[in-house]
């Protein structure tokens, strides 16, 4: 395992998101969690960094991603939520 690298995805754009007060990903948990690992020195150091989010594109989303399901979360987002979706967890 010595060659494992790990990594913290953090940044500026990620404490700007808002999300609905029902939804359990708290922007400033986030926040909190990499002041915490920050001060325990466990970001930095060999194979462990912090990294800024980058928008996805559609060729990273498909290496992790069937293409229905995609299709299906951009149906949701535009508030066509259907059978299909509801199956998946939308």
């Amino acid at each position: 395992m010595a060659d494992r690298r790990l990594a913290f995805v953090h940044g500026k754009a990620v404490e700007q998101l808002e999300y609905p007060e029902s939804c359990p990903f708290k922007t400033r948990r986030a926040s909190l969690t990499r002041d915490r690992l920050r001060s325990f020195g466990l970001l930095g150091g060999p194979g462990r960094q912090e990294v800024e989010p980058r928008q996805a594109s559609e060729e990273d989303l498909l290496r992790f991603h069937e293409p229905d399901y995609l299709n299906e979360l951009r149906r949701a987002a535009a508030g066509d939520l259907t059978a299909e979706g509801f199956r998946r967890g939308l």
